[in-house]
């Protein structure tokens, strides 16, 4: 996100840790934050490709005379991120607040919303059964020929599968307040586009499956006057693990308009008094 302030640069404009001050500022480009951050100024122009990424930060907006849209501009809390765990909670966003005397222009939106928790791990497959138990030969005699001898025993069943995971939890939704005397609306059009939801629940590992059943014992080989005995049968599969809890989603944040100008028109004052509440969106 690029800066771009009127008049004399070292003049007019104050650097802050987290702080611009400025007679005139025009936000362009992206700016992804990394601590809180406060932009004041007689004037904020927000231009069609500005892009300003809170990543969770508190964002505070003050243009003393008027703050005007151009285009598309937006302002959102995290992106996507890579490299997250398997069953990683979402993050919750600071509050962003912007005031001013005067909205003018196109709209801005605000997308202050929670991030979506991770799918929790998979089960493991669960181990194989033990092998099962060779059998015994068989003897021979003359009066009865080959007698007595087993076959191989059964394989022993397979282990458990693993429980699957449990899904992070959706991040919470964050603040928006709104401080604005006039210019909220544009026609019917609101210049405030905003969005609180919470973050979307991670699902619940899949369950992992039962391990395999073990081989069957060896037959007993043959001898000098009798065949040998059969194999075992393999053992029957494992049970199955259970399938892991989904997250809870994250709850929504609070839309504060102070002023009271997004409020439907002709309401009397009670009920303004209940339709004055916190919205989600």
């Amino acid at each position: 996100m690029k800066y771009r302030t009127s008049g004399l640069l070292c003049a007019l404009c104050i650097l802050l840790p987290g702080r611009v001050l400025a007679d005139d500022i025009v936000l362009t480009g992206k700016r992804v934050l990394d601590k809180d951050t406060f932009i004041s100024a007689t004037t904020i122009t927000f231009k069609g490709d500005a892009l300003v990424v809170t990543n969770g930060f508190k964002l505070t907006l003050e243009g003393t005379k008027s703050i005007t849209f151009e285009g598309t501009p937006r302002v959102i809390s995290f992106e996507p991120r890579d490299g997250r765990l398997q069953g990683d909670p979402g993050r919750s966003p600071g509050p962003v607040i912007l005031q001013t005397p005067f909205l003018a222009g196109t709209s801005l939106r605000i997308e202050n919303v929670g991030e979506d928790g991770i799918k929790g791990v998979d089960g493991a497959t669960g181990p194989q059964g033990p092998h099962g138990y060779q059998g015994t030969q068989r003897d021979w005699n003359p009066w009865n020929g080959c007698i007595g001898g087993s076959n191989g025993t059964p394989g022993g069943q397979g282990g458990d599968g693993g429980n699957g995971g449990t899904g992070g939890n959706g991040g919470t939704g964050g603040s928006i307040v709104f401080n604005v005397k006039t210019g909220f609306w544009n026609g019917t059009i609101a210049r405030l586009d905003l969005v609180v939801t919470g973050g979307n629940a991670g699902s619940g590992g899949a369950p992992g499956s039962g391990g395999p059943g073990g081989q069957g014992g060896e037959g007993a080989p043959g001898n000098l006057h009798c065949g040998g005995t059969g194999p075992g049968p393999i053992g029957p599969m494992g049970r199955p693990g259970l399938a892991g809890v989904p997250g809870a989603p994250g709850n929504a944040g609070l839309i504060i308009d102070v002023n009271g100008n997004s409020l439907p028109a002709k309401l009397n004052d009670l009920d303004k008094l209940l339709y004055n509440r916190p919205v989600s969106h």
